[in-house]
């Protein structure tokens, strides 16, 4: 009788280690956000045409290796804030090539994002299973 309610117990107890992980597995595919990622060092900066742009690339040291992360600041002088947005996340890339086409158009690594469209580059995207192709 011992022997039974201490497998039941073992049982219940692994049943709920796979539910958990489970759980995890499936909120790590469908909820992670650009916006999440490490700081890093930053390496360098590229100015947008107009000069109210800046999009900053930082080199970071991640548990799944080195990784490019590239922010874009705004500064809006009506409110006289400035606005941060991550728009791209590498892993496995140590530097990046930035250039800007024009005021809402940069070109990362000769991927064209839009910023006006909220464009964004996430290379985590690629291995979810929730992503639209």
């Amino acid at each position: 009788m011992k022997n039974k309610k201490l497998f039941v117990v073992i049982y219940v107890f692994c049943l709920l280690i796979v539910f958990f992980n489970i759980f995890f597995f499936v909120k790590d595919q469908l909820f992670f956000s650009i916006e999440e990622v490490p700081q890093g060092e930053f390496i360098y900066a590229a100015m947008s045409p107009s000069g109210n742009k800046s999009a900053q690339f930082y080199r970071v040291n991640s548990p799944e290796g080195v990784a490019a992360r590239v922010e874009v600041l705004v500064f809006d002088e009506e409110k006289n804030e400035l606005k941060k947005n991550n728009i791209y996340w590498e892993i496995g890339k140590s530097n990046v090539t930035i250039s800007w086409v024009d005021d809402n158009i940069i070109t990362i690594d000769e991927a064209p994002l839009d910023l006006a469209n909220g464009d964004s580059y996430d290379c985590r995207r690629k291995a979810s299973f929730s992503q639209k192709w």
